[in-house]
């Protein structure tokens, strides 16, 4: 399992999987706007405060994705993260590629 940084190329697949993650969740009667993920992907590589990245399986196939941000706490000037989405695909559920996302953003987190 292989943790990069989201490219361009990959949004289209990863707006297909958080189609699937809004289809599943909590949330799937409220609207989906992939135009908005676009305007979303737009702001990720464009300002530094922004942490997208995907798993990748052995054969290169996208398994999931990770995104969250960093910001100064509402109250004072500490810096806090927070996520906006992780999901991985049914068929690698259960592998390293959750975690493996999440240990990528606290990493990056710390970094930041």
């Amino acid at each position: 399992m292989k943790i990069r940084k989201m490219t361009e190329e990959d949004v289209p697949t990863i707006i297909s999987y958080g189609q699937q993650m809004h289809e599943e969740s909590y949330f799937k009667h409220f609207n989906f706007s992939e135009e908005k993920l676009w305007v979303l992907w737009e702001q990720i590589k464009t300002h530094q405060t922004y942490c997208a990245l995907v798993a990748e399986n052995v054969d290169g196939k996208l398994v999931g994705f990770f995104v969250g941000f960093i910001n100064e706490h509402w109250f004072g000037t500490d810096k806090v993260t927070c996520d906006l989405a992780l999901y991985v695909i049914k068929e690698f559920r259960g592998s390293s590629a959750a975690l493996r996302l999440m240990k990528a953003y606290e990493k990056w987190g710390f970094m930041a």
